[in-house]
């Protein structure tokens, strides 16, 4: 597929679409599959992903650091 484009914008900051509920919704999906209490998830604003799964799982889990991001594109609501 082409598609013949002036430019092209990333709203990578929530600026345009508001994409917190999904994050939220995906993180918490991912928590019940590991095991972490979703009072957990709290208090990691800056973090990469996988910095966040290295401190709640330990250094131990690297492959579960790509997990969270599975859950998101199969998430529609917003």
């Amino acid at each position: 597929m082409d598609f013949d484009v002036d430019a092209v914008i990333f709203d990578n900051d929530g600026t345009l679409v508001d994409s917190r509920a999904g994050i939220v919704r995906a993180w918490l999906a991912w928590a019940e599959e590991h095991g972490v209490a979703p009072e957990k998830l709290l208090g990691h604003d800056g973090r990469s992903s996988s910095e966040i799964v290295r401190i709640l799982l330990g250094e131990g889990d690297l492959a579960a650091a790509h997990a969270p991001p599975d859950h998101q594109p199969r998430d529609r609501r917003g």
